[in-house]
């Protein structure tokens, strides 16, 4: 399942899961973090943090031992973090994943890529019992 972060919540079902992903602008007020409903009303500038959480409900008569779930990142947004679980797969191509953090060999040194180049997170959801609900997220900035 893979799911590209919206502005306004998105719900989807497939083969018994229910899904949303939800977006939100991380703002922080009189030094409290508070994070703020993204709608159709609300307005973003560059800059500003978002934090998209998917949220997967077991609607079927089974439990589900393992899925994968994909979220990617939006042209014009840079990861930053907040990525939860933590260590999903990543990807720097769209197309090939593997456990993050991404490292490569630049200039015969292994480094770790920055977030910032990172397109999607794909992370393996195990053991959604009836009824149960997974929670991934991540946050990225408005470039």
């Amino acid at each position: 399942m893979t799911v590209s972060p919206p502005q306004t919540p998105q719900q989807g079902s497939s083969a018994g899961i229910w899904s949303v992903v939800n977006a939100f602008v991380v703002q922080n007020i009189n030094g409290q973090e508070t994070l703020t409903p993204i709608n159709a009303d609300t307005t973003v500038k560059s800059g500003d943090t978002l934090e998209y959480q998917g949220l997967f409900t077991n609607n079927s008569p089974e439990r589900v031992r393992s899925m994968e779930v994909t979220l990617s990142i939006a042209d014009g947004l840079v990861l930053v973090g907040g990525i939860h679980p933590k260590f999903p797969h990543a990807t720097i191509d769209g197309s090939r994943f593997i456990r993050s953090p991404i490292r490569a060999n630049i200039g015969g040194q292994v480094q770790e890529l920055p977030l910032s180049d990172y397109k999607a997170l794909r992370w393996t959801l195990e053991d959604i019992g009836i009824g149960g609900t997974s929670v991934v997220k991540y946050r990225a900035k408005l470039k």
